[in-house]
Formats: C-alpha cells, sequence, structure tokens
C-alpha cells in the first residue's frame, strides 16, 4: 500500500513539466480555471460588441415595433445609419486596431497610458467634430439624402449623433481592459451598459409612446455609460480624470466655436444645397483652425495635428515637384533625409 507522503511525492513530481504533475498542481488548476473564466467572459463581451457595435439600436428598434409599427422601425433603423455611420465609420477602425497596439505594451504602464491617451485624443476629435456637425445640418442632410418623404426623421438625427459622440471615444476602455488582462471588466461593463438602454428604452416606449423620447433616452444613456467607464479605466489604468479632461477640452471648445459658425450661417441664408454645402465646408475649417491655434498655444506637441501640418506640407512639396517637372524646371530644394 503506498504511503501519503509517496502520494504527495507524486503530486509534486512533473516529469519535464508533463500533464500528470500539472493536474496535481491545485494552484495551476486554479489559475486555469481563472483563465478560462476570463476567457469566457471576454468571449461574451465580443460577441455582444461585433455582433453590434451599440447594443443599444437592436433593442431600440423593437421597442419602437411594439407602440408604433414597422414604418416607425424603419424610419428609426435608417435615421441612426445616417446619424452616427460618419463617426462610427472612422472611429470603428481605429478601436479595432488599438488592441494589438496596447498588447504589445501591456507590462509598461507608463507606455500604456500613453498609447491610451494618443488614441483616446485621436477618437475625441473624430467623434466630437463629425457628430456635433451632423447634429448642426441635420435638416439639409436629410432632404439631400433622403428626401421630404423623411422629415420625420429630422428630430432624430441630433440626438442620435450626438449621443454617439459623446459615448464614441469610451469604446477605447474595451480594447484596454482586454489589454491589461481583464476582459472580465469589459464582459460586465458591456452586459450594464446593455440592461441600462435596455431599461430606458422600456420606459420611453410603454410609458412616452414616443420614437423621439426613445432617441432622447439614447442619448442620456450614453451621457452617463462613459462615466463608468472612465471610473473603471481611471482605476485600472492609473490615469488621473484630469488627464482625460484635458484631452476633451480642445475638442469641446472646437465643437463650441463650429457651433457658433455654422449657426451663423443658417440665420444668413435660406436653406437648401447650397447652404449645406457652406455650412460643412465653414464647419470643417472653423473646428480645424480652433484645433490647431488651442494646439500652438499648449507648446505644439506631437499628435494629430502635428501630424496633420506634416501630410499637408507632403502633399504641397509633392505638388510643387509635379508643377516643376510640367514646366521643365528642375527641383532644386534640398531634400529631405
Amino acid at each position: 500500500m503506498q504511503s501519503a507522503q509517496d502520494i504527495q511525492h507524486a503530486c509534486d513530481f512533473r516529469p519535464n513539466g508533463g500533464a500528470a504533475g500539472r493536474l496535481c498542481d491545485k494552484s495551476h488548476l486554479a489559475d486555469r480555471g481563472a483563465a478560462a473564466e476570463a476567457a469566457h467572459a471576454r468571449r461574451a463581451a465580443l460577441i455582444i460588441r461585433d455582433h453590434h457595435p451599440d447594443p443599444a439600436v437592436q433593442d431600440e428598434v423593437h421597442g419602437i415595433g411594439g407602440f408604433a409599427g414597422a414604418a416607425a422601425m424603419g424610419r428609426y433603423e435608417v435615421a441612426t445609419d445616417l446619424a452616427t455611420a460618419p463617426s462610427s465609420e472612422i472611429n470603428q477602425p481605429l478601436l479595432s486596431v488599438l488592441f494589438p497596439v496596447m498588447a504589445k505594451a501591456q507590462h509598461d504602464r507608463t507606455q500604456l497610458k500613453h498609447l491610451y491617451l494618443t488614441v483616446l485624443y485621436w477618437s475625441l476629435l473624430i467623434c466630437s467634430s463629425s457628430a456635433v456637425g451632423i447634429a448642426l445640418v441635420t435638416s439639409e442632410m436629410v432632404d439631400l439624402v433622403l428626401g421630404p418623404k423623411w422629415v420625420d426623421a429630422k428630430p432624430l438625427l441630433p440626438w442620435l449623433a450626438l449621443a454617439y459622440g459623446i459615448a464614441g471615444p469610451s469604446f477605447t476602455a474595451y480594447s484596454t481592459f482586454d489589454a491589461i488582462g481583464k476582459p472580465h471588466i469589459s464582459a460586465r461593463l458591456t452586459w450594464i451598459a446593455v440592461a441600462a438602454y435596455a431599461a430606458s428604452i422600456v420606459v420611453a416606449a410603454f410609458v412616452f409612446k414616443s420614437v423621439l423620447a426613445i432617441a432622447i433616452a439614447r442619448f442620456a444613456v450614453s451621457c452617463v455609460s462613459p462615466l463608468v467607464l472612465f471610473y473603471f479605466l481611471i482605476r485600472e489604468l492609473e490615469l488621473r480624470i484630469v488627464d482625460i479632461a484635458y484631452l476633451s477640452a480642445r475638442p469641446l471648445a472646437a465643437s463650441v466655436v463650429m457651433a457658433a459658425v455654422v449657426f451663423a450661417v443658417q440665420s444668413a441664408l435660406h436653406p437648401g444645397s447650397l447652404r449645406l454645402f457652406i455650412e460643412v465646408v465653414a464647419g470643417a475649417a472653423t473646428y480645424t483652425a480652433c484645433i490647431l491655434v488651442l494646439w500652438q498655444l499648449i507648446g505644439a506637441p506631437r499628435g494629430p495635428e502635428a501630424v496633420l501640418i506634416e501630410n499637408v506640407k507632403l502633399y504641397l512639396n509633392k505638388l510643387r515637384v509635379v508643377n516643376l517637372a510640367r514646366s521643365g524646371i528642375a527641383d532644386t530644394s534640398p531634400k529631405e533625409m
């Protein structure tokens, strides 16, 4: 009969790291169980996010169908796509590359924080400029893109566009939780967001029975959900709330100035395609100029503004070389090393 010491020795012995020794290691089994649970949590979060980047949309559409019918469902879904597409089509690819980039620096918290704040600022610029821009030109854009029969969608677009503009930058938190090895936080926060959206939709759909109320409810939840995400992110990544506030200040200020300029254009011109064109050009120019001025005032740190200026200079240099070649004049400017 084998002694207790022999049994313990057999459990402690791990021939070449084989399976027999690992199965007897209780701590290893606990680690494997925790890893499996974390992987399951991450899969749950990824299923929700990959099935639809915005967990609110399907619930909202179903809620609208419950009291307003299929036609209202269709109008709301089209309005959502039109309001959020300019922001999400640029922001989502940025989020998709965040995880592999941050995963390389997961053991260097200083580098990790720098990477995250850089990507967050890019996302803030994208979402603030496009979302506020869409909200400002709703009337003309619906007439031009959808036609006069979609006039019922006009009141929905500003709320839907601003909802994504506020919530979009906070989506960067999900990939960050995955990169630092805590996907269970990402999964839990995703489920909390789904529950919050569902609760707001139930109230808006079955109490107010209004499609506009559902859009406003979505906006309200989108104002709260980033606060929850950033709270956990600040705690896990050891950030400061002032870091996020500092990055948000410039896009917010530029959006306010852009809105003032667009309102001035709207008050001076009659509605139509020409006014829409002038609004877009004036708004984009104002936002860009405001961001560049504020960037210069804080010392012109390396960031999206520097990348923009470098690309503009590169394009202008190439254009000059082409013009010189067409005129038969050799380019005598110093070449960049």
